[in-house]
Formats: C-alpha cells, structure tokens, sequence
C-alpha cells in the first residue's frame, strides 16, 4: 500500500506512533477551558478571561488567551446601541463638593434608559460607591420621577459605612424637595455636577456604560419586569464576582 501511495516507510511511522508535545497537550486541554468559560460568561474578553483562568491555577499569559480565543473564532460580546430619548432639563446653580477633595468618601447617583422590544422606555436609577466599586442602591420604573430615585437611595442606606456626601447631576429629580429632604434626613451633603461635565460622575457613568455594553444591549426586554430580574441578578453578580481589570 505504501509503495501504491508513494509513501515512505519512515513517514508512515512516524504518524502512527504519533504523540502530541506537552505543549500541544497544554493548548488543547486550554481551548476547551476557554470555550467552557466563554460559553458561562461570554462578556469577558481576553483580559478578563486571563484574570480568571490565572485564579484557576493556570499559568498563561493574556498573548496565549487572545491567540486561542482568535484560533476559535470567539471574543467578547457586544450588543446593539440604542439612541436615547433628548430630555430637556434646567441645571441651577448649585456646589461640587467632591471634585476638588479626593480624600472625601462618597456615594455617586444617575439614571440611565433601557429600551424595551416594543419601544418604551423604563429606566434604571443607581447609588453607586466609587470607592469598593459596588453598588449600594437602584431602582427599575417605568417613569423616571422624583420617587423612583429616592427608592433607589433608600436601598442604598441600608448599606454600612453611609458617607457624608451624595454626588449627582442638577437634574429635576435630584433637585426635588424630596430627594433633598431624604439627604438632610439622614445628614448627607449634596453634590452636583455643573452641566457639561459629566466625567464629574465618571464611576457611575462608567458603570452604567458596562452594564449596558455587558447586560442590556445583549438581550431584548419584553416587560418591565424581566428588566427588573435582570438587572437585579447582574448587580448581584457585579459587586460579587465579576472581574474587574482596575487594580
């Protein structure tokens, strides 16, 4: 058959006493690993998946999880952007009390629009703790007014350690008696972010920008409810055990 196929003998034994390298052994046990942990939580990307394979004991490099991720065809998901409704709001003059003052703890509040199939809006309002990187409060309605985000600060105090300032933008609901009521109740000073500076808010802004990108842009909402699951389980998992890449 060898002499009919013009093969050499030499070769022929050489792939039937084949064995792979421990190298090559390594990289096919790491694809299935990878393909598993991709599949479980298909957001992270080679960094992350780094992070994570590192903690599980493996001793790869990020170059190594990029180069087996692109040999399998897999990265990480992205979802669709959907352009938000323009709101008008009036911004008075009020103080930022924390940019200027690094060392001062506190908590930051926004909200942010999450787009159902049908094409309503409900809207997320979030308490967030720039410091652990955590969120201690939100709140998921279907009108974005002054009560719904007090809901969301009131979950936040139930959190330990309340600091003494809350940092927001100059929004109606912000600036409503009842929201700076609840503040003067529990003895927190207000802080507002001056219009056009939005990075005055950046740990919120950026929270709402990964659960967006991570959550929200990936799935299709039919009701405010499955919202309101989802959300809930993805902030669980957020302050608990996601990966996250700032040291």
């Amino acid at each position: 058959m060898l002499r009919i196929l013009k093969i050499n003998r030499s070769t022929y034994y050489k792939w039937h006493h084949f064995k792979p390298s421990a190298y090559e052994l390594t990289t096919q046990h790491l694809k299935q690993v990878i393909k598993t942990l991709h599949a479980d939580i298909p957001i992270y990307g080679a960094p992350r998946l780094t992070m994570w394979l590192q903690k599980l004991g493996y001793g790869v490099s990020q170059r190594s999880v990029w180069r087996i991720m692109h040999n399998l065809s897999i990265k990480a998901a992205v979802g669709h952007v959907n352009q938000k409704p323009r709101t008008k709001v009036i911004y008075p003059q009020r103080p930022n009390l924390v940019k200027n003052h690094p060392e001062r703890p506190y908590w930051s509040a926004d909200i942010t629009y999450i787009q159902l199939v049908d094409g309503r809006w409900v809207y997320l309002s979030s308490v967030y703790d720039p410091i652990k990187r955590h969120v201690v409060g939100f709140a998921v309605d279907k009108r974005m007014t002054k009560e719904f985000v007090n809901r969301s600060f009131g979950r936040a105090l139930s959190c330990t350690g309340r600091p003494q300032y809350l940092h927001s933008d100059m929004g109606s609901q912000y600036t409503s008696d009842l929201f700076e009521s609840s503040l003067r109740r529990h003895q927190m000073q207000h802080s507002y972010s001056l219009k056009g500076y939005p990075y005055d808010n950046e740990g919120i802004e950026s929270f709402h920008a990964t659960i967006k990108r991570e959550l929200i842009y990936l799935n299709q909402y039919q009701t405010l409810r499955e919202v309101i699951i989802s959300v809930e389980n993805y902030i669980y998992w957020f302050n608990t055990s996601r990966i996250s890449l700032v040291g």
